[in-house]
């Protein structure tokens, strides 16, 4: 039947064509090229991901064991506190006391004094008498340990290019009280670093918040003990603990390691980051991936080439492959009722025997598809929107239910712009829905379906979805600030605002959707064989009609009510509504959240949709 109508549309004169070789052979040449430029794009971008993660391990290595040296180096300062506290309990402290305790130490750390001072800021003892003291800082340091005698007291100063760190100790004795405090002085703070063989290109910086405590190279602009900020904007990079940043000082990105290194037994911390510059590691990658492009480049012109080989013949062709693809389209929507139809003048073009079995010869090709409605006009609202309508159609066996989608198609030839329209019977639906509306369904002061309709409709509807299947969306929606037009204007206005929304809602609604009023001011709807942006279309719609609606109370005060909404779709491998729901719901909470008088799309919904 079928290849009948293409006769009639295409004529019955045909040309047989001459395939050449070249059709057949060209197919695997495109499939040849586009699966070597897949692999190439693959490739590149694999290569680019394993130098980026070997890269961020190969930091993520060298700052874990730069750590470790800064962490020995620190525990080598809290040993020495130590040793200074036991020989303060047996009353040996002296200059060749500390000083022993400085030379046990000495390996490990460079040029660093012990000293102790007593309550009246006396220095009692030292490992190495300084011929300058910086007494500000001692002195400093001295009243903050009394004030705080449970807490190391550290201060970072610039000082002979290197900078010098003071570690600041009180010590209490048998009863308790602050009697002196252990100060150690690290004349060069690089000594932390010591021990430390870090790669050409590659940088570590040891600071408290955005102070330099120590850094290697050295960089200009950034001296010991200054303030300089550290790569406030920040991204994630493949392996735990690291980050790409630019440092503001020579604006070179790098990829960082971050760890920190633990004082005071833990109580205080430093951060240790050390940098890979990222030009250095990705630059044989980078000629790698222009080698690739030009040969991508190459594929691509040679596959433009074959394109203007064949396009005489791909033209020969085109009528048959455009009638070959409205033949699979109305194989695959059956049994259905399937027509083509031209958008112009409304003309049948194409029917299948599903079509002509429910309507018989009127709808015949040649046949005017408008006279199928039970209103002919209803033809003219409908053929252009792309979101399922329902309408009322004149079959053989009297007025039926349809629920009618249109989608445009390319047309063979000069034909015009046509419209592939399938149609689903929702009588018995729509009839149990009609029967479903008594009294004991519906609110009485909005008119429109209560929750137990909707609970009962809901459950119907996913059943269907599940097993036709088709989409089933979901849109739930409260009033905003309505409490407070209670509040201002008594209940009787509240329930006018209520009125005149339904009365919205159900304009918004069609015949095949349940619109409710599931609490106080809130309401729901379900949209059969509707998609999620399609749903989100009709959401905004109905958005805008209410905020664009003022509502006159009874002692004519006008009002301007605004409503939030939130959007889902049923899923067929869920039990029932519930889950949409909740999705829609959470939606709904997200959209009064950030403003209210808004649509939200259920972020899971989207996602699903993508897949």
């Amino acid at each position: 039947m079928i290849k009948d109508q293409l006769g009639l549309a295409l004529g019955s004169s045909r040309t047989r064509e001459r395939m050449s070789w070249l059709k057949w052979t060209l197919p695997v040449l495109v499939a040849l090229a586009c699966s070597n430029i897949g692999v190439r794009v693959w490739q590149s971008w694999k290569e680019r991901a394993d130098v980026e993660a070997l890269a961020a391990n190969r930091v993520s290595v060298l700052a874990t064991l730069s750590a470790s040296i800064v962490q020995s180096h620190i525990s080598s300062i809290d040993a020495a506190f130590s040793l200074t506290t036991g020989a303060i309990g047996s009353q040996t402290v002296s200059d060749d006391t500390l000083g022993k305790i400085t030379q046990s130490l000495n390996p490990l750390l460079r040029d660093f004094v012990v000293s102790v001072y007593g309550n009246d800021d006396r220095l009692m003892a030292t490992s190495r008498r300084l011929q300058h003291v910086d007494a500000p800082t001692i002195a400093s340091l001295l009243e903050s340990a009394g004030k705080q005698p449970s807490v190391t007291h550290v201060i970072v100063l610039p000082g002979d290019g290197e900078g010098v760190l003071y570690f600041a100790k009180a010590h209490l004795d048998g009863a308790g009280r602050h009697d002196v405090t252990t100060i150690v002085t690290l004349r060069m703070t690089q000594s932390l670093f010591v021990g430390m063989n870090l790669a050409t290109h590659t940088m570590a910086i040891l600071h408290v918040g955005d102070q330099v405590i120590a850094r290697i190279p050295p960089l200009p602009g950034m001296p010991i003990a200054s303030f300089v900020p550290l790569g406030q904007e920040r991204r994630h990079a493949s392996v735990l603990g690291t980050y790409y940043s630019t440092l503001p000082l020579d604006g070179q990105e790098r990829l960082f390691a971050q760890r920190d290194i633990l004082l005071d037994s833990g109580r205080q911390h430093w951060r240790l980051d050390v940098g890979y510059a990222v030009d250095t590691y990705r630059s044989a990658w980078r000629r790698g991936f222009y080698l690739n492009l030009g040969a991508m480049v190459i594929v691509a012109a040679l596959l433009l080439g074959g394109y203007f080989m064949l396009r005489r013949e791909r033209q020969i062709r085109s009528e048959r492959a455009a009638w070959t693809r409205i033949t699979n389209m109305i194989l695959e929507n059956m049994p259905m009722p399937v027509l083509v139809v031209a958008a112009g003048d409304g003309a049948i073009i194409l029917a299948n025997d599903a079509s002509l079995g429910l309507f018989g010869a009127m709808a015949s090709p040649g046949q005017p598809f408008p006279n199928l409605f039970t209103v002919v006009s209803a033809w003219e609202a409908i053929h252009d929107s792309d979101v399922s309508e329902t309408t009322s159609m004149q079959t053989r066996n009297g007025p039926v239910d349809m629920l009618m989608r249109c989608r445009e198609i390319d047309s063979p030839g000069n034909l015009g712009s046509m419209l592939l329209v399938t149609l689903t019977d929702i009588s018995e639906q729509a009839q149990q829905m009609r029967q479903l509306q008594t009294a004991a369904d519906l609110d009485p002061l909005t008119e429109l379906p209560n929750r137990r309709y909707f609970d009962n409709a809901a459950e119907r509807l996913t059943t269907m979805a599940r097993e036709q299947p088709s989409s089933l969306a979901v849109i739930e929606l409260d009033l905003d600030h309505f409490k407070r037009v209670n509040d201002s204007y008594g209940h009787a206005a509240g329930d006018r605002v209520l009125g005149v929304v339904a009365k919205l809602i159900r304009g918004a609604a069609r015949e095949a959707d349940v619109a409710a009023r599931i609490g106080g001011e809130e309401f729901a709807m379900l949209l059969p064989d509707t998609s999620l942006e399609q749903a989100e279309t009709v959401a905004n719609r109905l958005r805008r009609s209410v905020e664009g609606t003022p509502i006159l109370l009874e002692d004519g005060t006008t009002i301007v009510q605004t409503i939030s909404m939130g959007v889902s779709v049923y899923l067929s491998r869920e039990p029932g509504i519930d889950a949409a729901l909740a999705r829609a719901d959470a939606a709904l909470y997200e959209a009064k959240a950030s403003g209210r008088n808004r649509v939200v799309v259920a972020p899971a919904d989207v996602a699903s949709a993508a897949d």
